[in-house]
């Protein structure tokens, strides 16, 4: 193998739009583990939202979650390095919550939570609908979301705030950015604005992994699809993007694989990596 690690992006990347691993996928990733390679998830997800397709797949053992706000051992699920956000930037994220949109998640503790309201009709609030299902089997529904937020203060791995109008979307993550202190913000959907720690992103938390492991950033492979991918390709040798990827994730990469629903990781593992 070219490559000591390999970290990998779920949805749309790993993942076929149906959610699950392919066939040619996942014999790719057997033979990488069977090499000895690190294979860790890398996703935006929180941790309890992880498909067990993913988590319980044998040699692998940690994924970096909530946009790298948190690294869980799957197999223990125990938690191996967390970023909360600072409480005042939860306060004053949650004033413009109030102020400008009507819908949003929380990750605490690895557990997605959101509003009644949404989880029972997520279309209503701008979701799509092929994530129904997924929204409706992983978020844990709260009554009253702004208390449970203050509640919780200094738990909060990450606030996903969920603006489906692409302007809207613009002028919030602006403010966001302009009057919210230490935070690290992302996007991997277009209706989406991802808020976690300042000390975080998928590639700072892979950095702490490779440390761990004594490996270098010359020694990793990295794919993904969205604009919350393009630092982790860019911070390794392979950063490679799956052809249905975000232009900015196309621009990061060292290569162009196929598309997630063409075993694009699986291709590109036998093409560069094998």
């Amino acid at each position: 193998m070219n490559v000591k690690c390999i970290a990998l992006d779920l949805d749309d990347t790993l993942l076929k739009n149906t959610k699950e691993i392919s066939e040619k996928n996942r014999e790719a990733l057997d033979y990488c583990l069977k090499q000895g390679v690190q294979v860790v998830i890398a996703s935006g997800r929180a941790f309890g939202s992880l498909p067990k397709s993913a988590t319980e797949i044998p040699g692998i053992t940690y994924a970096i979650t909530s946009n790298g706000a948190g690294i869980y051992n799957v197999k223990e699920k125990t938690c191996l390095m967390r970023n909360c956000m600072e409480k005042e930037a939860v306060k004053k994220l949650l004033q413009i919550i109030r102020e400008e949109i009507s819908v949003y998640e929380v990750f605490v503790e690895g557990i997605p939570y959101a509003s009644a309201d949404y989880v029972e009709d997520p279309v209503k609030f701008g979701a799509y609908a092929h994530s129904i299902e997924y929204v409706k089997r992983t978020r844990k529904p709260v009554e009253d979301l702004d208390a449970f937020v203050l509640k919780n203060v200094d738990r909060m791995e990450s606030m996903d705030l969920i603006v489906p109008e692409l302007q809207k979307k613009q002028e919030v993550w602006k403010r966001v950015e302009r009057e919210v202190p230490g935070i690290y913000s992302t996007s991997s959907l277009p209706h989406l604005i991802e808020i976690s720690h300042e000390n975080s992103g998928k590639h700072t938390a892979l950095q702490f992994l490779l440390k761990k492991w004594g490996i270098s950033p010359q020694e990793t492979a990295a794919f993904g699809n969205g604009d919350n991918d393009w630092e982790m390709l860019q911070l390794v040798k392979y950063g490679i993007a799956v052809e249905n990827a975000s232009d900015k994730c196309k621009e990061a990469a060292w290569a162009v694989t196929a598309s997630n629903e063409e075993d694009g990781v699986a291709s590109a593992i036998w093409k560069y990596l094998a």
